[in-house]
């Protein structure tokens, strides 16, 4: 009986410290879970101000034109606050004039194997005028998570004014 009772100590003590060690590695691997969790809350936060606080607008808008997404820069930039374009063509802000070589770069980004490809169109601005946009499309590396092509946008209406201005003074 003293066997068997001191046999049954020895199982519980290595039971009870294999349970020490376990636990003691769960903790640990809690403390790294919380600790990335933590930095990738901190690359969220820095990159959300990033494209926040741009003065260029930033699009993702799918192969067939649709709007996905706008960066809140788009209210300065075209009069349009960022969700009023969404799920909308963006053809249908684009001039009629440059609809057509606009979807012609679409369909070089569609195509370039990630290469990005520089355009220049006009599109409307909330109060009906026309903006001159200089933008740069870039499918994006993982396509399943942005589901549609990155346009960066920069308004470029007064500069060209004042070239244009230059040369003919």
């Amino acid at each position: 009986l003293q066997r068997a009772h001191n046999e049954l100590e020895r199982r519980a003590e290595e039971r009870t410290a294999e349970l020490a060690r376990t636990n003691e590695a769960l903790q640990t691997e809690m403390a790294e879970r919380l600790r990335t969790q933590e930095a990738l809350a901190r690359s969220e936060e820095q990159y959300r101000s990033l494209i926040e606080n741009g003065s260029d607008v930033i699009g993702i808008v799918d192969p067939s034109g649709l709007v996905r997404y706008t960066s809140p820069s788009t209210e300065r930039v075209l009069g349009f606050p960022p969700g009023d374009l969404i799920g909308h063509s963006a053809f249908e802000f684009i001039h009629p004039d440059d609809v057509e070589p606009t979807k012609v770069v679409f369909q070089q980004v569609i195509t370039s194997g990630g290469a990005a490809v520089p355009a220049e169109f006009r599109m409307r601005h909330g109060d009906g005028s026309w903006r001159l946009l200089e933008a740069i499309t870039k499918p994006p590396a993982h396509h399943d998570v942005l589901d549609g092509m990155v346009v960066n946008a920069r308004d470029i209406t007064e500069p060209k004014r004042g070239e244009e201005a230059l040369q003919g003074a």
